[in-house]
């Protein structure tokens, strides 16, 4: 049933979705609440779709499945654009040509909460900072959702939190490519670093659609930024959105997060509260020293206090597939970061360890410059595995280092335990993504982690008389 008194802008029209992922599913459905004639198209074919196609047929969604053509367009009052597709598209071009607004998911979706929003973007930490958040809230009170990019749809989520709850968005650049109102009551914007520069034509325009996070925000709103990255600030500074700092250095902050004499601190209205010590911290790694005090920064403006976020933040043991400890062998620790999907992902990997690391890298290249890493993995990699189509590349910009090629994760992990000496880890940080072997990043982690545990289940039946 629809909420009374709600009448959202894009009920009732004729909509074309394009795209029946996660996100294509969830806004159909929304859309079809609302009175929306739904069309929803995809390049795959119903057969590579079964339960979609199900799906969406019982809740009287036109299907054009196979392909895109312009003609869907024809009577169209909307489009619905997932994150996967990409604006430059022929249909969407032949859209932006006929006039047809072209909006993403989290643009429908957001019109529909009641719930102030927190929504977090930047190229690595995303989905670590929403996950922690949403522990936070909950653990001080606030019915809380966690949404967007990370996997669950906003559309899913949006009318089901009340307005005193709070509902965390990850938001893709992608995603923030095509909204027009989405209105965060706070926006977060991590760091900014060379990724997806396939689908982008330089730094200028990836960092833009970035930017796009902060473009409704009013002075009643907060932005939440990484005062460390120059580019981040450079971003901010054109929004009238009360500022909140992070960074590593107190001088930066008037307002905001920091680290000083290894503890997390609040710095507020004059004030300064301590949060946490970094010995009781269980994340590894600079890069998620930053996402804690991005996390303290978005949970203080919403009302939580630092002694709410002590817990939740002692707690954290990190997300699946990022810097997750699987097994240990032999006195060789297994570690799967595979959501490493970019060099600036890869090169925090690398900088949370101090003893040598075995490295099992590559996948499909997005255009990243691995000779930036040189020196970098010359210091902390012993010997190279690589893998996938950006093996080569791997190869050739980090020549120092000895490097042994395998056609599979199962050969990889083999390998790089062969060559592993103990108190080493065998890290899985691909610095690329993983489209070329594995369905997506997720599939990948689970593959090494199987590789490894097989390796377990091998030494155990050794071991057994």
């Amino acid at each position: 049933m629809k909420r009374e008194n709600i009448s959202p802008s894009f009920a009732e029209k004729k909509v074309l979705v394009v795209g029946v992922g996660r996100s294509g599913m969830g806004v159909c459905a929304v859309l079809r609440k609302y009175g929306c004639n739904v069309t929803a198209t995809d390049n795959r074919k119903s057969t590579e779709l079964p339960r979609e196609t199900a799906s969406l047929e019982e809740q009287g969604v036109k299907l054009a499945l196979g392909g895109h053509d312009v003609s869907l367009l024809d009577s169209k009052e909307l489009v619905v654009l997932s994150p996967g597709v990409p604006r430059s598209l022929e249909l969407i071009q032949e859209a932006l040509k006929r006039k047809i607004p072209v909006l993403s998911e989290i643009e429908v979706a957001s019109e529909l909460a009641r719930s102030p929003l927190v929504a977090v973007t930047g190229t690595n930490g995303k989905s670590t900072v929403v996950t922690l958040l949403g522990k936070i809230f909950a653990d001080a009170g606030f019915e809380t959702a966690v949404a967007g990019n990370i996997g669950l749809p906003l559309s899913a989520v949006v009318e089901d939190v009340p307005p005193d709850g709070v509902i965390i968005v990850e938001v893709s650049s992608f995603q923030l490519e095509s909204i027009l109102r989405f209105h965060p009551r706070v926006a977060v914007l991590l760091n900014i670093t060379h990724d997806h520069l396939d689908r982008y034509d330089g730094m200028d325009s990836y960092a833009a659609a970035k930017a796009r996070i902060f473009s409704n925000l009013t002075s009643s709103d907060f932005a939440v930024v990484n005062a460390d990255d120059p580019l981040v600030m450079q971003l901010v500074a054109p929004s009238a959105a009360r500022r909140f700092n992070f960074s590593f250095r107190e001088r930066k902050v008037e307002s905001g997060a920091f680290i000083r004499g290894g503890v997390f601190w609040l710095r507020r209205s004059g004030s300064e509260s301590e949060v946490i010590k970094e010995t009781e911290v269980r994340l590894k790694g600079p890069h998620n020293a930053w996402n804690i005090l991005a996390c303290i920064c978005a949970s203080a403006v919403m009302g939580v206090t630092a002694k709410q976020m002590t817990g939740p933040i002692a707690r954290f043991k990190g997300l699946e597939h990022r810097l997750e400890e699987v097994a240990e062998i032999d006195g060789v620790s297994f570690v799967n970061d595979s959501k490493a999907t970019n060099v600036d992902a890869l090169k925090y990997a690398l900088l949370s360890f101090s003893d040598p690391v075995v490295l099992v890298a590559g996948g499909r290249d997005k255009n990243g410059d691995f000779a930036s890493l040189r020196q970098l993995v010359e210091e902390r990699v012993r010997e190279l595995v690589l893998i996938g189509e950006a093996a080569g590349k791997m190869q050739a910009a980090w020549p120092g280092t000895p490097a042994h090629v395998a056609d599979s994760m199962e050969k990889a992990v083999e390998t790089a335990f062969k060559v592993a000496r103990p108190r080493e880890t065998v890290l899985l940080a691909p610095g690329c993504a993983s489209f070329d072997m594995f369905k997506d990043y997720e599939d990948r982690g689970n593959v090494f982690k199987a590789a490894v545990l097989s390796l377990v289940h091998g030494r155990t039946a050794e071991r057994t008389p």
